[in-house]
């Protein structure tokens, strides 16, 4: 943090009209690891399967889970899939 600090301060000092949104504060060390390490979130996953299928899924192992959020106002997988699926529809034929 307080290395972030200096970085600020003898930023402005060089480029006082500079927006301080445009200034880059981070090490080099910190940025790696803000944008690889951190945001290393590669996941297997079953690659035969649709997104559909997937989502079908995690709803059935998850149905109180948020599924989607948008505005303030949130569905729970389980309601996603109520919403989605009228009672007794049969599923979707799967195209090849």
């Amino acid at each position: 943090m307080h290395t972030a600090l200096e970085r600020l301060v003898d930023a402005l000092d060089r480029a006082p009209t500079t927006s301080v949104r445009s200034l880059d504060v981070r090490t080099d060390s910190e940025r790696h690891q803000l944008l690889v390490e951190w945001n290393d979130t590669r996941a297997d996953y079953p690659a035969e399967a649709s997104i559909h299928e997937l989502f079908e899924a995690q709803a059935a192992k998850h149905p109180d889970a948020i599924a989607v959020a948008h505005e303030g106002r949130q569905l729970s997988y389980g309601e996603f899939e109520c919403a989605r699926k009228p009672a007794g529809a049969s599923p979707a034929p799967r195209l090849a």
